[in-house]
């Protein structure tokens, strides 16, 4: 075999926009035998101005893009230095979308992105950065094409090594899925291999109960908390007492042995995940009673399984705890193994690049939670994701001829035999409504992050429609772009080597492919329908929410629009399910894979009527006690349909609460003004007994008046007048310039934010990076950690749930006090409804849910008792009217700056 020679490469552009920006550096690095042998680098002329973002990231100037050579003299250079060596890129999809659109390419091309992601499934983070130094590699200047396509030719050789170490069997399974490019290393690697006697087989159960592990005793509680007591053994000298968790703590067990609802608020800094796992395991050991733990998202799930549950194990006494998660989330062994037998037939081409991400993850995983893959993400490959994942629609429940491997039986099962039971607010909520529940009984139940309880619940307690979700489910039952693929495609495969009479097999086909044209002809309707110019803009031409009424000439119009849609999903139904008879009265040699094939079909009849039912549920919006609205899809998927509950906290009143003895509500921003009354009526608190409910405020042992101060530049005008946008733009421009430290700036719209980005990028002095601009919250917030005085503006995903310690935020500023747009369908009306019923809603409503998003995103900046920082406030109506006082009294107390002009502002700043 040749040795190994390849040229890596890289670009750096004007921006991320392929059809917009253009490439203003080239970089290529050729290697043979495992050394570099010539290097290639050009700065390129580009029409497109360079912006000061990307001269500052890249140190590349607009005058030397100038004075630089067009790209097709570039390109040309290029591809005679590469000749017909195979390409490697790191992120090979962003780079040759530009290059392709300057030379041909014609060449393998490998991608060092999608072998890490393959290989090193457990890495946080598969930046080109991070993997070089996590090998070793020097990575030289970042963002530079040069030492970026050197960086990325070292790193594919130390991929390429590992690559070796794989064991046989593995490497073939990855090479029958991988496309020709990515096969034809596989197969290098296959020759060339290594063989280590390394299997494929499942790792060890997570959870192991250590021999003669003692449990929690009934006076633990007061052991485990204060300065000289088992916790601050465990955590040593980083260990602050605190009497707020002990307080806490406490609170938790009375309310377990009082049966009684709790709402505690502890504030920022409390330590209120250990305070409520301690009298949580407690009780559940002593008492034999399963307590299932809450939280706001997956992230906050594994942080208390992997980083809370092992500190408190090794302080309080040992006892069995367990992450569970929505079906969704695990991977169906079964469909993986079909998908693996046969990906022509099941998957596209983009879907088997990221499935090949997944092989070597699916062949160790002891758990299936697609979680622990830290390069794959379902959300970018729902197609895939949809095929292999867990789905109670084609699941064969204890008929699977692999139900010793369903992951998803095997979490149920570590639930039953858990004292506490951690999940997510979704799969609480969704398990309320589910005919057959996911969670095992339980009657003491703890929601962290429990101020989101009326929106999760909203999402939850509901149900939608999109273009994507029908499109999703058609093509999984035939698609023929690019190529065919789907569960009919494998029916006629397996028709062709069944051997079944001609007849029998011929008939089989036909109802076949009238089924293929019922998912084309339906394809067209849910185009027609979701696609359909709606009359959704507003008087400024922007795409908004519409609410729709039952009888209404909006709803008329849904409904007969949708008419063509649900009668092909009926038609679909029934011939999915005429098929499945056919197949019945086969018998064939493989009856395990006729099986399969009848279970499959079977689910998909099954899910095209549920499709259906909630279609004719959205169009005909009769369903008593919902909201119904249209709003504007994502990514070009034309519509959405919506249907929220009016009253979240009636439906929790009535199919939650009565379950349940206990209930504790924390979070660190429950009360408004100190009090919780809007707390417990939205989420029905207010309708059990109020002798069982209790509240309690606990302060943050942080002091925030040595530590932070607000200042309001009262100058300012309304966020109501015209002259507000361009007025509170140079304010932040000279607050930016004059302090240079690390700054988060809220908006509540992401229109605002784009303004004011784009007029603070004008100056050019400014390091600035902005959602969904510069990249999305996670790497916003990455960077922000790692590169000193970067200055981020968020919107919704700032506000809350964000943690960026010390010098990453040391200035916050808040536009406009976060008050939900009224036109919102379901703002509209339940605030409509306070109103019917004899209240205000502003002062019931839109104020207090507005007081508690404030005071989520003041909780941004003070994160440790190190932490000093500023707030600007760039509403003046806090402090220009009596409702703007209840944010300020609601925030701990901290100095006020009232500044009258900007001089003001930057001198007490």
């Amino acid at each position: 075999m040749r040795p190994l020679a390849f040229v890596a490469a890289d670009i750096e552009t004007t921006g991320l926009n392929w059809d917009r920006d253009q490439i203003i550096e080239l970089g290529a690095v050729k290697v043979e035998n495992g050394a570099v042998t010539a290097r290639f680098q050009t700065l390129v002329r580009s029409e497109r101005k360079v912006p000061p973002f990307i001269q500052g990231l890249t140190g590349i100037t607009q005058a030397e893009v100038d004075d630089a050579p067009a790209l097709e003299g570039c390109a040309a250079e290029l591809h005679q230095f590469v000749g017909e060596l195979p390409l490697v890129f790191h992120n090979a999809q962003f780079d040759l979308k530009f290059l392709k659109a300057a030379m041909e390419i014609a060449n393998p091309c490998w991608d060092t992105l999608s072998l890490a992601r393959a290989l090193l499934p457990d890495n946080k983070s598969h930046s080109l950065k991070n993997l070089c130094l996590a090998y070793g590699i020097d990575p030289g200047q970042a963002h530079r094409a040069d030492d970026d396509a050197h960086s990325t030719a070292l790193l594919f050789l130390k991929l390429y090594d590992q690559l070796l170490d794989i064991d046989l069997p593995m490497l073939q399974a990855m090479s029958h899925l991988a496309l020709p490019f990515h096969r034809l290393l596989l197969s290098r690697a296959i020759t060339e291999t290594r063989q280590t006697g390394i299997t494929a087989d499942q790792k060890t159960d997570r959870e192991k109960i250590p021999a003669g592990a003692a449990a929690p005793r009934a006076d633990a509680l007061e052991e485990i908390f204060g300065p000289d007591k088992r916790l601050a053994g465990v955590l040593g000298a980083g260990y602050e007492s605190r009497q707020e968790q002990m307080d806490m703590a406490r609170s938790v067990m009375e309310a377990f042995g009082n049966d009684e609802f709790l709402c505690v608020e502890a504030g920022t800094g409390t330590g209120k995940s250990l305070a409520y796992l301690a009298p949580a395991a407690i009780w559940s050991r002593l008492n034999n009673e399963r307590v299932v733990i809450s939280t706001q998202t997956k992230t906050l799930q594994e942080q208390l399984y992997g980083k809370d549950v092992p500190i408190l194990r090794s302080a309080a006494g040992y006892f069995n705890a367990t992450v569970l998660k929505g079906r969704n989330n695990y991977l169906c062994w079964r469909r993986w193994q079909e998908v693996m037998l046969h990906p022509e037939l099941f998957l596209t081409p983009d879907e088997r690049e990221e499935a090949l991400i997944l092989c070597r993850w699916a062949g160790t995983t002891a758990g299936g939670d697609v979680a622990e893959h830290r390069g794959f993400s379902p959300g970018r490959a729902p197609g895939l994701w949809g095929k292999i994942c867990s789905d109670h629609t084609a699941c064969h429940n204890h008929r699977c001829k692999f139900v010793k491997k369903c992951f998803m039986a095997q979490a149920r099962k570590r639930a039953e035999e858990a004292d506490l039971v951690i999940v997510n607010h979704s799969l609480l909520f969704t398990d309320l409504v589910m005919p057959s529940g996911v969670l095992p009984d339980y009657q003491r139940v703890i929601i962290d992050e429990a101020h989101n309880i009326e929106k999760t619940a909203t999402d939850f307690l509901g149900y939608s429609l999109d273009r994507w979700t029908v499109s999703r489910f058609l093509s999984g039952i035939f698609s023929r772009s690019p190529v065919e693929s789907g569960l009919l495609p494998t029916l006629n495969h397996w028709l062709k080597k069944s051997g079944l009479n001609k007849d029998v097999a011929g008939s089989i086909e036909k109802s076949s492919l009238d089924i293929v044209q019922l998912i084309l002809e339906a394809g067209k309707a849910t185009d027609r329908f979701f696609k359909r110019k709606w009359e959704l803009g507003d008087s400024k031409g922007r795409q908004e929410k519409r609410r729709y009424l039952e009888g209404d000439g909006f709803q008329q119009s849904v409904l007969e629009q949708s008419q063509e849609l649900m009668g092909l999903l009926d038609r679909l139904t029934g011939s999915l399910s005429l098929l499945n008879q056919w197949l019945s009265d086969v018998e064939a040699a493989d009856s395990d894979e006729l099986d399969t094939l009848r279970q499959e079909i079977s689910g998909r009849s099954l899910e095209a009527r549920n499709i259906n039912n909630t279609l004719g549920k959205l169009a005909t919006a009769d369903d008593k006690g919902y909201i119904f609205w249209m709003e504007p899809g994502d990514h070009n998927h034309g519509i959405k349909l919506v249907a929220g509950p009016l009253e979240v906290g009636q439906v929790l009143a009535k199919i939650m609460f009565p379950r349940v003895k206990t209930a504790v509500f924390t979070s660190a921003t429950l009360a408004v003004d100190g009090k919780f009354d809007f707390f417990k009526n939205r989420i029905g608190l207010s309708l059990v007994d109020q002798d069982r409910v209790v509240c309690s405020a606990l302060p943050s042992p942080f002091d925030f008046n040595k530590q932070a101060a607000i200042f309001v530049p009262t100058y300012l005008p309304s966020p109501k007048l015209p002259d507000y946008d361009k007025a509170f733009n140079d304010m932040v421009q000279e607050v930016l310039e004059s302090t240079k430290v690390g700054t988060l700036v809220l908006f509540t719209a992401f229109d605002q934010l784009k303004r004011s980005y784009q007029q603070v990028q004008e100056s050019g002095n400014l390091k600035v990076l902005a959602q969904w601009i510069d990249g999305n919250p996670a790497q916003l917030v990455e960077r922000a950690l790692n590169e000193k005085d970067t200055i981020i503006f968020g919107t919704n995903s700032f506000w809350e749930g964000v943690d960026l310690p010390g010098q990453a935020c040391e200035l916050l500023i808040i536009a406009r006090l976060p008050f939900s747009v009224p036109s919102d369908p379901l703002v509209s009306a339940r605030c409509q409804a306070i109103e019917q019923a004899g209240g205000s809603s502003f002062n019931q409503y839109l104020l207090p849910e507005a007081v508690i998003r404030f005071r989520q995103g003041f909780g941004r900046l003070i994160r440790n008792r190190t932490d000093f920082g500023a707030v600007v406030v760039g509403d003046s109506r806090i402090t220009g009217t009596e409702y703007g006082k209840v944010f300020i009294r609601s925030l701990p107390k901290m100095p006020l700056f009232i500044c009258r002009d900007l001089d003001e502002l930057l001198e007490n700043l």
